[in-house]
Order: C-alpha cells, then sequence, then structure tokens
C-alpha cells in the first residue's frame, strides 16, 4: 500500500491493475493452496527469465 502511494504521488500508478487486486485477493482465498503456490511460482521463475535474458 506504501509503494501504490508513491507511486501515485509520482504518477506511475497502472490504476486497472491496482484496481484488481482485492477481487484477485478474494478469489485466492477460495483456490487450494497448492495451486496458489505452483501457478506464483511458475509465474515468479517466468519473469525471473525474462529479467535474466
Amino acid at each position: 500500500m506504501v509503494a501504490d502511494i508513491g507511486h501515485a504521488t509520482w504518477g506511475h500508478v497502472a490504476w486497472e491493475l491496482l484496481s484488481s487486486l482485492p477481487i484477485g485477493s478474494q478469489f485466492t482465498r477460495k483456490m487450494p493452496e497448492k495451486l496458489v503456490r505452483t501457478l506464483l511460482y511458475r509465474s515468479l521463475v517466468t519473469a525471473g527469465r525474462k529479467v535474466i535474458h
């Protein structure tokens, strides 16, 4: 939240993504933990590979 306020101050906020956070958190709360962890792992690995290459 603090980072969002800082980015909003400088005008670097993707409001459409920020507004989807509460919806996503409610959705993942109903999903099995193992699935959420797997999806998070895969997204982080993909992002890391893009940074390296």
